[in-house]
């Protein structure tokens, strides 16, 4: 009998994503940012993430949040590549004092270092919030 002959077909389980095991993160990983970053002691620290809008070709938001006030940096970039997010890194970056920044594992913020000092961006776990 076939899933498409049952009068009550079950619903199949939906297969939870998992990194490879030869994942590499582009940089230190979220274990090794200092303690006052994990208990928000100090402004400065940031997330940083992108928003896809719906209705734009290609348009999304990148959103900066300071872990300790929710301080957040919203700008409008032309797409999702490593270049729009570092250009609108660099004009962030001469109006706010930031001073880590943890970033996800997307490829639009590979290449962070290039912008921000590489000691100082955490990459988060894949596929976790």
């Amino acid at each position: 009998m076939t899933k498409a002959n049952l009068l009550y077909p079950r619903k199949e389980r939906v297969r939870k994503k998992q990194a490879s095991p030869n994942f590499k993160a582009a940089g230190k990983s979220i274990e090794q940012r200092p303690e006052s970053i994990n208990k928000r002691d100090n402004s400065g620290d940031f997330e940083i993430d992108t928003v896809i809008q719906t209705r734009a070709k290609n348009e999304c938001l990148l959103t900066l949040t300071d872990r300790k006030s929710r301080y957040q940096i919203i700008r409008l970039i032309p797409d999702k590549s490593a270049d729009s997010v570092n250009q609108a890194l660099r004009t962030i970056l001469q109006e706010y004092q930031i001073n880590s920044i943890t970033a996800d594992n997307g490829t639009e913020f590979s290449r962070l270092s290039d912008v921000f000092d590489p000691e100082h961006i955490y990459y988060a776990h894949p596929y976790s919030s």
